[in-house]
């Protein structure tokens, strides 16, 4: 190796990212293959990370647009930069570079070491050593590293918010669907003259008919069906590495060392998207592929085997896995939208023929359980949410509008009753154009959502189901209006000074502004989703009305959980236990045993209540018998007494009991003194500034107390005289 190369390799720590492109551009551009292959793998580790982890390289996914260094980054890594170019000249010379299995992300190497992913055809015939090491040209060798960075990489800058989808690995992910996998035209390189490569001999003289050129081809087609190979190959590591095929219990097993994250989901939505897109374009011309006379559409043909045998299954099983292990939070989106952009196609195809109607029958039919189950799916899950909240609401919505889509809901019960009639479920396909099941790979779905009658997305169990998320689509649109009639919160310091105005109040007025948008919005979108959900499942308009009523009677009895009347009293239901869990309901709890015997309460001094409940007792002890002497009098001065000694407070608050209730009224109603507003903050603070206030008028304490019980006293004539009344 050069000592320039290592002198690059000295300094590369030190250099900023755009030095470090600048200088890398430059020895790619000038030295001889056989040294830069020396420098490829560490290269690779340093610019996209390591398979597990411990180097980060350059961050691409926490690399934002608005960072200095995302257009040198993206300039270095795009189809046609530096970095390819290298790639491109490394496999033209057939330099093959070897990968540790242990050193790979958990999931792909659980699945070699299981034999799973031993048939595919990115990694047939490059395992050895008994499955210890793969063996990979430069073009396998950067794509499984480029795929695997957002698997394994989780070292984003502290203190700063990234988004992936504003990131530049997802730019790039994009830029190299586009080139690699065009909707219009075909694959083709962007390097001309020396740069040129050819096909690896393993793949362009298959024997096995495993790899995508199935036959040798033209020679004077050589540059395009390299661009063919590498479309292949890209789309099967990127397969491989984000929708690993595995049974359903396997990925809950893995989901102990690997957990599917947002940005895994992110990424996987991009190849949803794109593959709709190429899927449109079923015909693709001729002469843009093979010159040839005599040639055929091999990547049209070989790419729509690779989608229909595994694509669409491998996505099925990640989302029915997300769907019931995904945290309850509103990271779930990204799982949602994902599902939703699968099973809408022709929002991504421009060329919509006069057979879409068909076109869209036959894709709804072969991609049932994509539509049924994992709605059934999404309603499990969205019975354990708080649905006030807008992320939520939002959710639902945007489910209960697709699905509400002209012709949809026909389209789907029509596609579920031919199965159910006809038998087998064949394996979904993304292409319209239909496929002989000889050349399919067969991985069928489970048929059992299928073939259970009371499982259909349009029966009676799943209709029951739909009736439970509207009721609570219901409940959570009426707590929201009511959120938006609830003044804002008031402060401590508000509280204890509001009576004197001695400060204003400092609410937020553009805080409260954004909650009640938020809460405005939140009772639209949960009002629309109920209005969608009817339209797709016809329901009884008479038993939402009754519905709506009950939500009402809900609301006028302060929102009482959801309770079922017993013998022995109010039992919850689950309901009930979910709208507590989840704030939409509570039971409004008062003490009701003897005020004086009360707990302390946040705003007590806990010291001076037991000091105030020993004097009350003492005096109460020795006086009374002339307390009640006062209190049976029918006079002004009997009321007077009344109101001071709290028989009047205790009134009424106690349940009619038939064992307690005579014992607990001869015991409250009896007058007794209460001292215990004296150890209440408010009230030490309140005497605090009224003493402060004499003191400035110089009146003697002595003096303030007593305008103090004067003012008191004649507070309380003035409340009894009123009401007397």
């Amino acid at each position: 190796m050069s000592s320039s190369l290592d002198h690059l390799k000295t300094d590369w720590t030190i250099k900023s990212l755009p030095q470090q492109c600048t200088e890398m551009t430059k020895e790619i551009d000038d030295k001889p293959v056989k040294e830069l292959c020396g420098i490829f793998p560490w290269l690779v580790e340093r610019v996209v990370g390591s398979l597990d982890g411990s180097i980060v390289g350059w961050s691409l996914s926490s690399l934002q647009a608005h960072s200095s260094d995302y257009s040198n980054v993206l300039e270095f890594l795009r189809p046609s930069g530096p970095m390819l170019k290298l790639v491109y000249k490394l496999q033209a010379e057939e330099y093959n570079f070897e990968i540790q299995v242990a050193s790979l992300p958990d999931r792909v190497r659980i699945s070699i070491q299981e034999g799973v992913i031993s048939n595919s055809r990115i990694f047939l015939n490059k395992l050895h050593s008994q499955n210890q090491r793969l063996s990979l040209n430069a073009f396998e060798y950067f794509m499984f590293y480029f795929a695997s960075s957002v698997i394994t990489q989780r070292d984003h800058p502290s203190g700063h918010q990234t988004s992936i989808s504003n990131s530049v690995y997802f730019a790039l992910v994009d830029a190299y669907l586009i080139h690699f996998l065009p909707t219009e035209g075909s694959p083709h390189s962007d390097v001309k003259g020396t740069l040129t490569s050819h096909i690896p001999r393993s793949s362009r003289y298959s024997e096995t008919n495993k790899g995508l050129l199935k036959r040798q081809c033209p020679v004077n087609a050589e540059t395009t069906n390299q661009g063919i190979w590498r479309s292949g190959t890209m789309l099967q590591i990127f397969l491989e590495i984000w929708l690993p095929h595995f049974p359903l219990e396997t990925h809950q097993k893995l989901n102990e060392v690997s957990v599917i994250t947002e940005e895994h989901m992110l990424v996987v939505r991009l190849l949803v998207k794109h593959m709709h897109a190429l899927s449109g374009n079923t015909k693709l011309d001729q002469t843009d592929i093979l010159p040839s006379a005599t040639s055929e559409t091999y990547l049209s043909e070989d790419l729509k085997r690779v989608v229909t045998s595994e694509y669409v299954q491998r996505l099925y099983l990640l989302l029915l896995h997300c769907f019931k292990q995904w945290p309850m939070e509103t990271s779930f989106r990204a799982v949602l939208e994902t599902w939703l952009i699968y099973i809408q196609p022709w929002r991504y195809q421009k060329h919509v023929h006069s057979e879409s109607k068909e076109k869209w029958a036959s894709f709804i039919q072969e991609n049932i359980l994509m539509y049924t189950k994992l709605f059934s799916c999404f309603l499990k899950r969205f019975a354990h949410v708080d649905l006030v909240n807008i992320d939520n609401a939002t959710m639902v919505f945007r489910m209960a509008k697709v699905f509400a889509q002209p012709n949809l809901p026909e389209l789907i019960e029509n596609g579920e009753r031919l199965l159910l009639h006809q038998g087998p479920l064949f394996p979904p396909t993304l292409m319209a154009s239909q496929v002989q099941p000889t050349e399919i790979a067969a991985l069928p779905l489970p048929k059992t959502h299928i073939n259970n009658k009371n499982l259909q997305m349009f029966g009676v169990e799943m209709r029951a189901e739909v009736l439970k998320l509207v009721q609570r689509l219901m409940q959570a649109q009426q707590t929201a209006k009511t959120m938006l009639d609830q003044p804002g919160n008031v402060s401590v310091g508000q509280f204890l000074c509001s009576w004197m105005r001695l400060i204003p109040k400092t609410n937020s007025e553009s805080g409260r502004n954004d909650m009640t948008k938020s809460d405005m919005k939140t009772v639209e979108l949960l009002k629309k989703a109920v209005e969608h959900l009817n339209h797709v499942f016809n329901l009884n308009t008479g038993h939402l009305s009754q519905m709506m009523m009950n939500m009402g009677s809900v609301e006028e009895s302060k929102q009482l959980p959801d309770c079922i009347q017993s013998e022995t009293g109010l039992i919850l239901t689950d309901l009930g236990r979910m709208q507590i869990i989840n704030g939409l309901r509570r039971f409004d709890i008062e003490y009701q045993g003897d005020p004086q015997l009360q707990p302390v309460r946040s705003y007590e001094n806990a010291v001076l209540v037991q000091l105030m409940f020993w004097i009350a007792t003492l005096i109460n002890n020795r006086l009374e018998g002339h307390m009640n002497d006062l209190c049976s009098q029918h006079n002004l001065l009997g009321r007077l007494g009344q109101h001071y000694l709290i028989t009047s407070t205790v009134k009424g608050r106690f349940p009619k009991s038939t064992v307690t209730q005579q014992s607990q009224e001869d015991y409250h109603l009896r007058p007794r003194l209460s001292l215990r507003t004296f150890s209440s903050y408010r009230t030490l603070l309140i005497l605090l500034l009224l003493y402060s206030l004499g003191s400035l008028f110089s009146i003697s304490p002595l003096l303030s107390t007593c305008l103090i019980l004067m003012v008191s006293f004649l507070y309380g004539l003035c409340m009894t005289v009123y009401v007397g009344k």
